[in-house]
């Protein structure tokens, strides 16, 4: 059974792929691709994360509700998911942290309404 795996994710694929099909094309659209790219990525990344924070708590009160006692032990594998929320939340934190940097940073800063409306966008508010 052979596979083939496309490398170009739809972003990738609108702003270097399509470059590289057609070479006379203008590259000009690739000067913010990191920074696009990267804050996308962040904050994906920190939804995910924050997401996986919650999850354990929820998985946890279900067993428990299951189970009909709250003072049986968990798996060892909910367990360690429980006690590690602190450090997934903390990494969420980093990732949301760049984001609306990467967002700020990517942003023109034209006037005061506009920089606050920028961090308001940013911070997803």
């Amino acid at each position: 059974m052979s596979f083939t795996i496309n490398p170009c994710t739809p972003r990738v694929r609108w702003s270097v792929c399509s470059h590289l099909q057609h070479p006379n094309k203008d590259w000009s659209s690739l000067n913010r691709l990191a920074s696009s790219t990267v804050s996308i990525a962040c904050g994906d990344t920190a939804l995910t994360l924050l997401a996986l924070c919650y999850l354990p708590g929820v998985l946890a009160a279900y067993l428990q509700l299951w189970r009909g006692t709250k003072y049986s032990q968990f798996p060892g594998w909910l367990d360690r998911w429980l006690k590690s929320r602190k450090h997934l939340g903390l990494l969420m934190l980093l990732n949301a942290l760049l984001h609306v940097i990467m967002k700020l940073a990517g942003s023109p800063l034209s006037g005061r309404s506009d920089w606050r409306g920028n961090c308001f966008v940013a911070a997803g508010e």
